[in-house]
């Protein structure tokens, strides 16, 4: 027997816990270390059955937490006082007394704790939490209806998992009612959580500006900046383009208005298509595999650069198609100075060494060779700690040093070329990215930001070039943060792409054309359907179905309980001339039998069907002793 009490005090806890769970790590202290205490009380308390706070005792802590954390809620910080408030509330409840009303309200606390983390991240794993947390209501709201009538209530195995099996069903229906209507009810173009909480901006590895020489040491971290969906490319054509900057002033490379032109001229490449699928950040900047063309799926400014920038900073996540040119380059309009600008002062080693680059050819080709040449053989290394400080670390890079990370090596190489009178610039973006075949698309995280170079050529336009490639163990640190993902990364990552695909970027327009595309594909189905053969399968396959349907209702709904039918087989044979009226229930029957074991019948039998409730152990027990009493009668 199953002691209903036990499994209803297992779900309370769970709630709670699917509540606070994806939360709690930007809870404050304090409400970090109530809530397992807490729960460890609860669980001993309702072991014990006994209440560690009174009722009063729950209220009056309940007020000073309100107190405490309501005097922190403004409009830029509302999120974080109302999600301790309601993790020491729910804590505060674990401890206190586990009526059906305490359970109602947990539930409530915990449900608004789960809407509170969407405003946090809204990710694949909400859907997790909320999906379990639906279900474990509704068994919970099911056995507290029993609960609530009969606190020492007990019911054999079978009943138990029959009452499960019901309340299992109910959410079950609920969730695939809320999936047709998350498809087709209208939706705004600015969800309510972009509005309470429009994201912070992720820790940058990407940077608008290059100043080689600010950090000792490179912090690295994993954040996630986009998906791509496209083929599996090689390592060589995975530069995701962002930024292009021009302007050197001392060490530091800045973005200058666009040369005049309005869009790129891009010669040659192999086209790949590619969707973009970014992480909300304050950044304008759309990244897009080297060289980006057309753009579709939002509005974005392009410039002769093939820079792609917003109009303005985005509050909801979004994706874009665009088609790259791998291998393409880029006409220049003109070969302005801008391109050959180089800052006073620089250091003499650096301009005794561009004379010597200058001085190894007449053309652009041989000075360019002659510079490649010099990084390869100069034994650079790339790293990312104990990096050039001086006040000059470009020539400590060159001529002391000689390790450092993409900025280090893409400033120096562009110095050195305009010195040698080769027009250059920087480009940041991306380089490389960890693909994930289960959803087809590549990863990329704020380690891989990267630099290079690109470098103008007399009638043929920018070519591209990454100097990092020249370090002596370039192989081994390019190749460091491409890692391939363990199927459990995978797995994850793969799930959160098809949330934000499916669920965070399914907005007003994908649903219009969803909508349009449902149009066109009925419409096709129309000269289908009109032939005889199709129509004929059609109502076959409509009649048989209408036929299952009605058998399976015919039986769910003339199906009684086994002791009914023993006691209506009983009744007509013990009494088989009794006139019974049409549509005949036991209650009539009993009075037109006139036999009170009858009427007791149908008083115990209707008093758990009329109340929906099953059947005690005890009334089976006393309806069977009145059947065995008809049987016995009958002989």
């Amino acid at each position: 027997m199953v002691n209903l009490r036990t499994p209803l005090n297992w779900l309370h806890y769970v709630i709670c816990l699917l509540g606070v769970a994806p939360v709690y790590s930007a809870l404050a202290l304090p409400a970090q270390i109530a809530l397992p205490l807490a729960l460890l009380g609860g669980i001993g308390a309702d072991r014990q059955q006994r209440t560690v706070i009174p009722d009063r005792g729950a209220t009056l802590a309940s007020l000073i937490f309100f107190i405490f954390y309501g005097w922190q809620v403004s409009f830029v910080n509302l999120i974080d006082p109302v999600m301790n408030i309601l993790a020491l509330l729910i804590a505060i409840r674990l401890l206190g007394a586990k009526s059906g009303r305490h359970l109602l309200q947990n539930y409530t606390l915990a449900l608004f704790s789960l809407a509170a983390s969407a405003l946090l991240k809204l990710d694949a794993s909400f859907l997790s939490y909320l999906i379990l947390m639906v279900f474990a209501i509704a068994v919970s709201l099911v056995l507290l209806t029993y609960v609530e009538s009969d606190e020492k209530m007990r019911l054999s195995a079978a009943e138990f998992r029959k009452i499960i099996t019901v309340a299992l069903l109910m959410p079950g229906i609920a969730l695939l009612l809320m999936l047709a209507f998350f498809v087709i009810l209208p939706r705004t173009q600015y969800p309510l959580w972009n509005f309470l909480n429009p994201g912070g901006t992720s820790k940058v590895g990407f940077s608008e500006e290059v100043r080689p020489g600010t950090v000792s040491n490179l912090a690295e971290t994993k954040t996630p900046v986009f998906r791509a969906k496209t083929m599996e490319l090689p390592k060589e054509d995975l530069y995701w383009r962002g930024i292009v900057l021009s302007q050197l002033e001392g060490n530091n490379w800045k973005r200058l208005p666009e040369v005049p032109g309005t869009t790129p001229d891009i010669r040659g490449g192999r086209a790949v298509a590619v969707t973009v699928y970014p992480e909300l950040n304050e950044r304008r900047y759309l990244f897009a595999l080297d060289v980006p063309g057309q753009i579709s799926g939002i509005r974005a400014a392009r410039d002769a650069e093939g820079v792609l920038t917003l109009h303005r900073t985005p509050r909801k996540r979004f994706f874009y198609e665009i088609v790259s040119h791998l291998g393409a380059t880029l006409k220049a309009p003109v070969r302005a100075d801008r391109w050959l600008q180089v800052p006073e002062n620089i250091s003499p080693r650096i301009v005794n060494l561009a004379q010597q680059l200058r001085a190894a050819g007449a053309t652009d080709d041989q000075r360019f060779a002659a510079l490649v040449n010099y990084f390869r053989t100069a034994k650079f290394s790339y790293s990312h700690r104990d990096l050039p400080r001086s006040s000059d670390p470009v020539d400590e890079f060159l001529f002391e040093r000689k390790a450092g990370y993409c900025e280090f090596f893409a400033s120096s190489f562009a110095l050195l070329a305009r010195l040698s009178d080769i027009p250059a610039r920087l480009v940041g973006g991306y380089y490389g990215g960890d693909y994930n075949d289960l959803g087809g698309y590549y990863l990329v995280s704020e380690d891989q930001a990267h630099v290079w170079v690109e470098v103008l050529f007399e009638g043929e336009g920018w070519r591209r070039f990454d100097p990092s490639t020249l370090a002596v163990n370039a192989a081994e640190e390019l190749q460091r943060s491409d890692a391939a993902l363990s199927l459990a990364q995978r797995l994850t990552d793969a799930a959160d792409y098809f949330w934000q695909r499916a669920v965070i970027v399914y907005d007003f327009d994908r649903q219009m054309t969803l909508l349009f595309a449902t149009g066109r594909n009925l419409r096709a189905l129309r000269p289908q359907l009109k032939k005889p053969a199709t129509t004929t399968v059609l109502m076959v396959l409509g009649g048989l179905g209408m036929i299952v349907v009605s058998g399976y209702w015919r039986r769910t709904r003339h199906r009684a309980h086994p002791l009914l039918r023993a006691y209506l087989r009983c009744v007509a044979r013990r009494y088989p001339a009794a006139v019974l009226p049409p549509r005949c229930g036991l209650t009539e029957l009993a009075e037109a039998v006139n036999d009170p074991r009858c009427q007791r019948f149908a008083d115990i039998y209707g008093g758990a069907f009329y109340r929906d409730r099953l059947l005690t152990r005890e009334e089976r027990e006393a309806l069977r002793e009145i059947i065995d009493q008809l049987k016995s009668a009958q002989h």
